[in-house]
């Protein structure tokens, strides 16, 4: 099914349990009111004919409301009305949920209680999210896994398909509209079994089958990882409800997102009390005898809907010693507060407090569904926490890398928003290394070094700042790495208990040494390598228009006053890191490769092509280390890797194609390196032709791609179906727009200034032309842009002029023609050729792709055309598949190489290619890897604490 259409159907289905404001007003229970009212008017006595037709104007406005609510919950992207309707209609048909509100209503009079409507829908809402959990969740080997087939032919499946891949689809998009914990637990829940269902449950459920799971427990490599989304979202919603926090805040200055969470987390510890202590009197009821008064009006406030909590300093006081009543001394796993508190009687299941928490809740809501005032609560806790997470994790709203970027950004600053920096470490590596079959992990971390905290660029004084700072970030990585790694030797609490010294000063490498020898040839758990890439951010920077930054500048500071400045600044993090790699032995081992990410928009390669040329040059890197602490005393250097985040986000298939085709030639790929996403090598070229028949783009921008076209054609003999007088003359009409007096411009001259921006030193070239300027009296700028004698070296210096930087920046309609697409068709064949002649591996990122990338569903994910399953087809591009951000598309490696497995099926191809096919695309991930060899705990432990001592020997 295609992307935005399931979209749209599932934020139908699931918008009761998403947003936590239907407490207060519930939109569907009110078209529910007015319908029943409606209905209820049957009379047909003349005086009864007025109050009828105001109950069919009050159901019109109902609907009304409901369908406008709909809209803008769907993002405006529903086909029509009706169609929003038909689906509210199919997924909450109003007589199916008459029927439960008098069931309902029955029950609670039968025990003498009052029925309130907005308290016993919770019961049919929560039924629906069980029909889900039925459709989509079974047990396989113990374990809760993709349902792949019906029971028997009674059962209902509530999307009405029998297909895996259509519920492996549903599944991937469902986890990021809501959180997929609450199913899980349902689903033990209403099969009637007992807590152990839960023992080591993982925040996800196993989409591979028996086939598939042979396949991958050979073992896999994730090559594409951003180390800061790469944790488990549960992790953050732990220590978001941790009511610790109300020791470490003062809430004189807290905000309305701060008493909403106080709110929330108040209500998941009272109500696990609540459950515990099976005194089912009804949790209203409850509230009133139990607790004080501000602690029943907090959780009656967010219960209600209102978002409006207020908490006076007498009653904040009141919650402080409620908290300090739970305390239980010794913490057992940091940031889990009920697990600490409340629920340690269950730390044998080895599950966290929140599967735990969730699973007590449901199974009482089963037990007693007259407790409505608790269904109700714990709804509206659902709705709070899909909220929150619907905030911040990548949906299928908007295609793009900007849209994409908000959603990492808010995940982001909600994990750091909650726990330190190394805890947010330590918590990534746990979550990856709960995937039983991930071998080698790598990461992605952003050097740790501002712009604007360095002077002097290109200078020697400014690499040692640099080194400095990354040495830092380098040695907390690698604490938190070794942390977990003796989590996996001894355990959670001894290994705790042994950093707890070392951070009162003692050294604890003797301890490790020994433990090392200790475990050296025991079967202990076992851990990924571990691989670290940094990565250069592609951003945009207003100052780059400035006057400031005119390259003219060079006669008076050099550098430190050009645009040219960041160019320098990369190349120095990307040398001082060479530097680094070959200073400290062992380091060449785990810091293993540099990438350069975000917005693909916003920086064009060549920035970037300085570093990456001198980086792996005679110049920095060394062969061969001495190291005295080993027996062998000298170590060889494995070269650092290369990837570079291209042809995912473009504005013009042109654009994808030159970016892709300058980072091979300009940067000095070398057989093994990698690109990273390269969707527009496997488009449907005549798609998008179609789909695109104006594409709006700066003018600098439709200029190189033009003159790319023109390079590839003459230089390199493509013999694209173009004529070559047409394609220059549409070169010139462009630098007739922009450039004073270009009548000494030829196409060859513009062609050498856009090669030449990949040249290595731009301030030679710059000092070079002004030097040459000043001797034809070109004194300032304007004499400069007014001159009638143009080269290459001199148009290439507009690319660091204010007046001309404008000018590029101009925006444009290019239209595209269906002729075009037999050009784009031979270009995009000549870059696959190339990719696979040079031996450079595609990190592909399915679900990333999905959202980002303009195709509509799984199966037509380019890897189909640029990693064919038949081995006499034309396309055998060297793959890898990784998750890209684990906690923003709610993902991980393992789930991903489902994803295709079950498209592939999907497309007809057999079994037995499907599976050689993965193994393949397996294999190829282990061996993309910069990360050279598998290793153990020990061995991994022992490496570790060798290059931490260099380091702290090294920047003390």
């Amino acid at each position: 099914m295609n992307r935005h259409r399931l979209n749209q159907i599932l934020e139908v289905l699931l918008f009761p349990v998403t947003d936590f404001k239907l407490g207060k007003k519930d939109i569907l229970l009110q078209y529910y009111q007015a319908y029943h009212q409606y209905m209820k008017q049957n009379s047909s006595r003349r005086s009864d004919i007025v109050s009828k037709e105001k109950a069919r104007k009050e159901y019109q406005n109902c609907q009304r409301e409901l369908i406008d609510y709909l809209s803008v919950r769907c993002c405006g992207k529903m086909k029509s009305e009706d169609d929003i309707l038909m689906l509210c209609n199919l997924f909450y048909p109003m007589e199916k949920m008459q029927r439960i509100m008098s069931e309902m209503q029955k029950l609670r009079q039968s025990r003498g209680l009052p029925s309130i409507d907005k308290e016993n829908v919770s019961i049919y809402y929560l039924r629906k999210m069980s029909e889900i959990t039925a459709s989509l969740i079974t047990y396989r080997d113990g374990t809760a896994a993709v349902r792949q087939w019906v029971d028997n032919q009674a059962e209902m499946d509530l999307f009405q398909s029998n297909s895996v891949y259509n519920k492996v689809s549903i599944w991937n998009l469902l986890c990021r509209i809501t959180v997929p914990d609450v199913y899980i637990v349902m689903a033990a829940v209403d099969n009637k079994l007992g807590m152990e269902a839960l023992y080591e449950q993982k925040s996800y459920i196993i989409l591979a089958d028996k086939l598939l799971n042979k396949v991958l427990q050979k073992g896999l490599a994730e090559n594409h990882m951003h180390f800061n989304v790469g944790m488990d979202y549960e992790v953050v919603w732990l220590r978001y409800m941790n009511l610790r926090f109300l020791e470490e805040r003062n809430g004189n200055d807290w905000e309305e997102s701060d008493y909403q969470r106080l709110g929330f987390a108040l209500y998941r510890c009272l109500a696990a009390c609540y459950v515990e202590e099976n005194d089912f009197v009804g949790f209203d009821r409850w509230l009133g005898r139990k607790k004080t008064e501000a602690m029943s009006g907090i959780v009656y406030t967010v219960v209600s809907g209102d978002i409006n909590i207020t908490v006076s300093n007498d009653d904040m006081w009141s919650l402080i010693r409620f908290y300090n009543t739970l305390s239980s001394g010794e913490e057992v796993r940091e940031g889990d507060y009920l697990l600490d508190k409340v629920y340690r009687k269950y730390l044998e299941y080895k599950v966290s407090s929140e599967f735990i928490f969730l699973y007590q809740c449901y199974r009482h809501i089963r037990s007693h569904e007259e407790d409505t005032f608790f269904a109700r609560s714990f709804l509206q806790y659902l709705r709070f926490k899909n909220t929150f997470f619907y905030e911040r994790q990548e949906g299928h709203i908007l295609q793009g890398l900007r849209y994409f970027q908000r959603k990492y950004g808010r995940m982001k600053s909600s994990a750091m928003g909650v726990m330190q920096k190394s805890d947010a470490m330590l918590e990534a590596f746990r979550f990856q290394a709960k995937i039983d079959c991930l071998k080698k992990l790598e990461i992605r971390v952003a050097p740790n070094v501002s712009e604007n905290e360095v002077q002097q660029l290109g200078s020697e004084w400014t690499r040692k700042i640099i080194m400095s700072k990354l040495y830092d970030q380098i040695y907390e990585i690698l604490y938190a790495y070794r942390r977990y790694l003796l989590e996996c030797l001894i355990g959670v609490r001894a290994a705790w208990a042994l950093l707890k010294e070392e951070e009162k000063g003692r050294f604890i490498g003797e301890d490790l040494i020994n433990l090392v020898r200790r475990y050296e040839h025991e079967n202990i758990r076992s851990a990924p390598a571990l691989g670290i890439i940094f990565h250069f951010i592609k951003t945009e920077q207003s100052e780059d228009i400035s006057d400031a930054y005119c390259w003219r500048s060079i006669g008076e500071g050099g550098v430190e006053k050009m645009r040219m400045r960041r160019r320098y600044f990369i190349t120095d993090i990307a040398i001082a890191l060479e530097t680094m790699r070959s200073t400290v032995p062992g380091l060449d081992k785990y810091l293993v490769g540099i990438d350069a990410a975000s917005e693909e928009n916003a920086m064009e390669p060549w920035i970037f092509a300085q570093a990456y040329k001198l980086v792996r040059s005679h110049f920095y890197t060394k062969p061969v280390l001495k190291n005295h602490l080993t027996e062998d005393c000298f170590q060889r250097i494995q070269n650092i890797g290369f990837t570079y985040h291209v042809g995912e986000d473009f504005r013009h298939i042109v654009s994808g194609f030159r970016h892709t085709d300058e980072v091979l030639d300009e940067f000095g790929y070398k057989a093994g390196d990698r690109l990273g996403h390269g969707l527009v090598l496997g488009l449907d070229v005549t798609k998008w032709v179609s789909d695109n028949e104006v594409v709006p783009m700066p003018k600098m921008e439709r200029l190189e791609n033009l003159l790319w076209m023109w390079g590839v054609n003459i230089y390199q003999t493509l013999n694209i179906p173009v004529q070559l007088e047409i394609l220059e003359n549409k070169i010139m009409d462009i630098a007739q727009e922009i450039y004073e007096k270009p009548e000494s411009i030829t196409v060859k001259m513009l062609y050498q200034a856009y090669k030449n921006k990949f040249h290595i030193d731009h301030a030679e070239i710059a000092d070079k032309v002004y030097k040459k300027c000043m001797k034809d009296g070109e004194t300032d700028c304007v004499s400069c842009r007014n001159s009638s004698e143009w080269d290459s070296n001199k148009l290439l210096m507009t690319n660091y002029c204010p007046f001309y930087i404008q000018k590029y920046e101009e925006i444009i309609l290019v239209p595209v023609t269906r002729e075009e697409a037999a050009i784009y068709q031979k270009l995009q064949e000549y870059l696959i050729r190339k990719i696979e002649k040079k031996g450079i591996y595609l990190e592909i990122n399915p679900t990333s792709n999905l959202s980002i990338g303009d195709f509509s569903k799984i199966k037509n994910h380019p890897i189909f055309e640029l990693s064919d399953l038949q081995k006499n087809s034309d396309n055998h591009v060297m793959i890898t598949v990784n998750s890209d951000d684990p906690a923003v598309f709610n993902t991980n490696v393992e789930n991903e190489m489902a994803y295709i497995y079950y498209a592939a099926d999907e497309l007809g191809y057999s079994k037995s290619e499907i599976l050689e096919w993965i193994e393949r695309i397996r294999n190829q991930g282990m061996e993309a890897s910069f990360i050279k060899h598998e290793k153990s705990v020990t061995q991994s432990l022992g490496e570790i604490q060798q290059i931490m001592d260099c380091i702290r020997k090294i920047n003390t």
